[in-house]
């Protein structure tokens, strides 16, 4: 599914004509503004999907539901001071597994976190600091995980891990992101445009069928 995303913005002609006047081009700034909201419009539809939207029974309901994506349960809770260094390591070994070994994806793996997991695994791997390192430093330690950042749309106990690649889970462009001014007859039609991008998500599975993105809370 490539579906598209689209946001109308525009002013008035006096406005406009009174802003310029000014120094201040609103447009500019709406036009910043209309591009980060299709932005988030699109980061939603990565991870929640809309099941409204199909062609020929083919949906996508993002990362968190959709059936070409691992659905996970975590073990711990890798969000919580309570958790201990050695139980994170291992909740997210056991998870990278779940990929690496039963579905035989063997490229690197890109893991997004929560910011609350993320800040979490700054604290020191163990309780009196003789490891000098952090839950962190010792997760990236495992093999095959090739990044750990930082999702904002990911909360609490939440993860996604995937093979990046147009092998494995990868974004689809039908139209990049682009922006069109709506004619104006007269002198005095508004200014209107519209910011629009086609994008849709696809995650890959082996040549056995098993799938290279996971998912999991």
């Amino acid at each position: 599914m490539i579906p598209v995303f689209d946001l109308a913005y525009g002013l008035g002609w006096r406005e406009n004509a009174a802003g310029l006047a000014e120094g201040y081009d609103q447009l500019m700034i709406d036009a910043a503004n209309s591009q980060l909201k299709v932005f988030d419009k699109m980061n939603d539809y990565l991870f929640n999907g809309n099941a409204n939207i199909s062609v020929k029974g083919r949906v996508w309901l993002g990362l968190r539901n959709d059936d070409s994506v691992v659905q996970e349960t975590l073990a711990v809770n890798l969000a919580a001071s309570a958790t201990t260094g050695d139980a994170c390591r291992n909740e997210v070994s056991r998870v990278r597994d779940t990929l690496r070994i039963a579905n035989n994806c063997t490229q690197p793996l890109r893991v997004g976190v929560s910011r609350e997991i993320h800040s979490n695994w700054e604290r020191m791997y163990d309780s009196d600091n003789s490891s000098n390192v952090t839950i962190l430093d010792m997760i990236k330690k495992l093999t095959g995980i090739a990044e750990i950042y930082e999702d904002s749309a990911l909360t609490g106990n939440q993860l996604v891990m995937y093979w990046d690649d147009l092998q494995g889970f990868h974004p689809v462009t039908g139209m990049a992101l682009s922006s069109y001014a709506v004619p104006r007859v007269y002198h005095h039609d508004n200014f209107d445009f519209v910011k629009w991008a086609a994008v849709g998500f696809v995650a890959k599975s082996t040549y056995t069928g098993k799938k290279c993105a996971l998912y999991a809370d």
